[in-house]
C-alpha cells in the first residue's frame, strides 16, 4: 500500500493551525488542492464540530490537472492532534485512501510551544493502485500535498 507524506513547520501553535484548517468554508480562499470543502452529511445534527462518521464534500484539483473532481470521504477522527478521513471509489477494494493531518507541537529555543509540525499523509489501497501509480496520480498528489501545506503555512503566519 503506497503512502504519500508531506511535512512542514508552521510558525503558530497547533491549536491555531488546526482551528484555521477546520474552518471548512474558508478552504476555497486559500487551498489550491481542496478547492471546496463542506459538510455533506452530519452524523449528529446538533454537533458543532466535525465528528467521526460525518461525511465531507470535497472538490479537489490535483497539481497539473485541468479539471477538478469530487469526493465524499467519511471522517474517522477529529482530535486536538489529528484529523483523518477515508474516501472510497465505489468500494474500498477498488480504490480507497485514508488521509490524515497531524498537528504536532514544536518548541522554540526557549522551550515554549511556538510552532506546529504539520504532517499530511495518505495511504492508498485497492486494485486500481498499480494502474494509478503507472498513470502518475501519486506524483501529482504529492505535489498537491506540498502546495496545500505551503498555502496553510502562509495563511496561518499572516494571522500572527
Amino acid at each position: 500500500m503506497p503512502t504519500i507524506t508531506a511535512e512542514i513547520i508552521i510558525n503558530g501553535k497547533p491549536e491555531k493551525v488546526r482551528e484555521h484548517f477546520l474552518k471548512l468554508e474558508n478552504h476555497s480562499n486559500w487551498n489550491p488542492f481542496f478547492t471546496k470543502v463542506s459538510m455533506y452529511k452530519k452524523k449528529d445534527a446538533t454537533a458543532t464540530e466535525v465528528q467521526p462518521g460525518d461525511r465531507l464534500e470535497i472538490e479537489m484539483k490535483p497539481e497539473g490537472w485541468s479539471s477538478s473532481t469530487m469526493m465524499y470521504p467519511r471522517v474517522l477522527a477529529n482530535t486536538v492532534t489529528e484529523f483523518v478521513w477515508k474516501g472510497d471509489l465505489i468500494f474500498s477494494w477498488i480504490f480507497s485512501g485514508t488521509h490524515s493531518f497531524v498537528f504536532m507541537p514544536q518548541a522554540n529555543d526557549e522551550g515554549k510551544i511556538a510552532y506546529t509540525r504539520l504532517v499530511q499523509s495518505e495511504t492508498f489501497s485497492g486494485v486500481l493502485v498499480p494502474l494509478l501509480t503507472w498513470m502518475g496520480l501519486f506524483s501529482s498528489t504529492e505535489k498537491s500535498f506540498h502546495a496545500l501545506n505551503e498555502a496553510l503555512k502562509e495563511q496561518v503566519e499572516q494571522l500572527e
